[in-house]
């Protein structure tokens, strides 16, 4: 079916990201993702599917702040919290990932309190994490999981916030 639309030029085979992953297709002119975008992607879809099942509301993804230049990888309501999360894949310095804590600040009301999920794919990282959103000093602001744990359940008590690195928490108990 796919060669037969390629051949009605509906769509296009824009190759893989890696040698043991399939071709990609595509309705648009752009080229296949490198593969960490690819895995990045897959995280994000992991993300959705994950807080869709729990319940989440408003999914929206790749939500801007234009103002200040600032694109979360989604957002959504979830355990009646407003959440942006960022799927990582160690990928970004921590001056960057400093610039855009700075960047939610920025935008960060008291009358609209929100939680920014750095959702790492690996320990060491997500410990990096912590350790660089503990100097912020912004409390419960900046949660830090892993992303098999929120795989498995958005809900779940494996929330970490810099403030208190030790203790796993439920999203439904932290407090901005």
């Amino acid at each position: 079916m796919l060669e037969r639309m390629e051949k009605d030029k509906q769509i296009k085979n824009v190759g893989s990201p890696h040698s043991r992953l399939e071709a990609h297709w595509s309705s648009s002119k752009r080229k296949h993702p490198g593969l960490n975008s690819y895995l990045h992607e897959i995280m994000c879809g992991d993300l959705y599917v994950s807080c869709t099942i729990a319940g989440a509301e408003q999914w929206e993804e790749k939500p801007e702040f234009g103002a200040v230049g600032l694109i979360p990888d989604a957002t959504c309501f979830l355990a009646g919290k407003r959440v942006y999360w960022e799927a990582d894949r160690n990928t970004e310095s921590p001056e960057k990932i400093i610039r855009k804590c700075e960047k939610y600040v920025k935008v960060s009301r008291q009358d609209n309190p929100f939680y920014v999920v750095f959702v790492a794919h690996e320990t060491n990282r997500a410990n990096q994490f912590i350790k660089l959103l503990g100097d912020l000093h912004r409390r419960n602001q900046f949660l830090v999981t892993l992303h098999e744990y929120v795989r498995t359940s958005p809900l779940m008590s494996e929330y970490v916030s810099p403030s208190n690195p030790s203790d796993f928490q439920f999203l439904s108990d932290i407090d901005v």
